[in-house]
């Protein structure tokens, strides 16, 4: 490789190093405002590593309506150690990253001080270079002048052994002298013919050295234009991050407030369901007490009377059950909701209000409309795109559902609803969804009393005299 050629990349590479260390510092500086931001993922990845425990604790939540408050606290008890397992996770994760960005800005640092100090090498080289081309061309200079002073007393021997032949009485010891001169004059000639050669060693060793250091260069080149991609590359992910991270935000902040409607809405209905309760067992306390003036006149209804009492024993139980459950309700819903507004963040998605839907999903039978209201849910949540919504059968593509569980979820009610799905907002489907499991639910509380009512309303009817015939 020329040392000329050689300069200009040197002096390419001594001007980007500045720039590597300018880029390394920002990095440094943008650590601690993307430390929030940088697990993007992490609110989406625990969802798919902790998928097998989600599912045992859906399974487990499908079963609160026969826990007591005891399993109720043991379990929010766990729930809160996990969270607080998967914030640790959480931030160790975050120490790995800013360690991960600390030993990407010191291994810059150390290529470009590395870079300065190879661009000083081949600097002391290419001067030490042209010191030894200086030398090497006085060198030739005087070789050549010795050779032409050779020469000439070479001549000159010649023509004084010429005249001696002819004048023997010149004196002999004029040409030792001479002799001698010329032996020297070889002696001198034959050192700098030596001195030249080692000159001439030493300058291809240099020249050497500077290509493999203008080769070390061009790798170290290299190396900090692959880190400079690296690091482009991180930026952009983390930009990507910080985006998916604030579209979770406002999903979880929308979610928050549907939840906390709803939980209020779900407390003055237990509420209204508690009073109306208590105005059913009063006017069966009446009548109770009717009976008891008409038991006192006719002792013929005593068996009437103990079924009445039992009806009246029944319902008591059911109030009681229905306070009991009121109750044990208000203080779950207060605990989700304080447990919701602490874990809430700029990254973090609801796992187990996904996991519970994702687990509705799979429970709900293939022919049931409720399997596409909770598969909207989730794209909702998820804020799916259309293709993720073509894949997954929420709406139709140009040649009709591509996705596999537009088949499961049946074609009739998808053709229907999927020209409505992005007019609905995620509070208004989590409302629906709370909703179809409340009907689900107090229907069941409702058929126990009503055949009470019918047989009390069948007493009365017994329980008045007939007329006599």
């Amino acid at each position: 490789m020329d040392l000329h050629s050689a300069e200009p990349r040197t002096e390419e590479a001594a001007a980007s190093t500045p720039q590597v260390q300018d880029d390394t510092q920002i990095v440094a500086q943008d650590t601690g405002q993307n430390e929030v931001a940088a697990p993007g993922d992490a609110g989406a990845a625990p969802v798919q590593d902790d998928e097998q425990e989600a599912e045992i604790e859906a399974d487990e939540e499908l079963d609160i309506d026969n826990m007591d408050a005891d399993q109720l606290r043991t379990k929010l008890r766990t729930t809160l150690e996990r969270c607080e397992a998967s914030e640790s996770q959480y931030a160790a994760l975050l120490d790995k990253v800013a360690q991960m960005r600390t030993t990407l800005g010191d291994r810059l640092r150390q290529d470009a001080e590395e870079l300065d100090r190879r661009e000083q090498q081949i600097d002391e080289l290419t001067a030490q270079a042209e010191g030894l081309r200086n030398t090497i061309s006085t060198l030739e200079t005087e070789l050549k002048g010795a050779a032409n002073e050779s020469d000439r007393l070479t001549g000159e021997l010649d023509k004084m052994r010429a005249s001696i032949a002819n004048a023997p009485a010149v004196d002999s010891a004029e040409v030792a002298r001479l002799e001698a001169q010329c032996r020297l004059y070889n002696e001198t000639i034959e050192a700098q013919r030596v001195d030249l050669e080692r000159w001439e060693k030493a300058y291809m060793e240099e020249c050497a050295a500077k290509e493999g250091f203008a080769a070390e260069v061009k790798r170290i080149e290299s190396t900090v234009k692959e880190a400079e991609e690296r690091e482009k590359k991180s930026e952009s992910a983390a930009a990507e991050d910080r985006r998916v991270a604030q579209q979770l935000q406002e999903a979880l902040e929308e979610l928050q407030l549907s939840q906390e409607r709803d939980v209020q809405r779900t407390i003055g209905e237990m509420q209204q369901q508690v009073e109306a309760a208590e105005a059913e067992v009063e006017s069966h306390r009446v009548r109770l007490a009717e009976m008891e003036d008409q038991c006192k006149t006719m002792s013929g209804f005593e068996p009437r009377i103990g079924v009445l009492e039992r009806e009246i024993k029944e319902k008591n139980v059911l109030i009681d059950k229905l306070r009991h459950e009121a109750v044990i309700l208000n203080e779950h819903l207060t605990e989700a909701l304080r447990q919701i507004r602490r874990d809430s963040s700029d990254y973090l998605v609801d796992r187990r209000l996904v996991t519970n839907l994702f687990v509705q999903f799979l429970n709900v039978p293939h022919g049931d409309a409720k399997r596409f209201e909770i598969l909207r849910l989730i794209g909702s949540v998820l804020h799916w795109n259309d293709e993720e919504r073509e894949k997954a059968g929420l709406q139709r593509s140009q040649g009709g559902i591509t996705g596999v569980l537009g088949s499961l979820v049946g074609r009739r009610r998808l053709g229907t609803t999927t020209q409505n799905v992005g007019d609905e907002s995620v509070s208004n489907l989590f409302v629906e969804f709370l909703l179809s499991e409340a009907d689900r639910s107090v229907p069941d509380g409702g058929m126990q009393g009503a055949p009470s009512g019918a047989e009390s309303n069948a007493a009365e009817s017994d329980n008045k005299p007939k007329p006599s015939s």
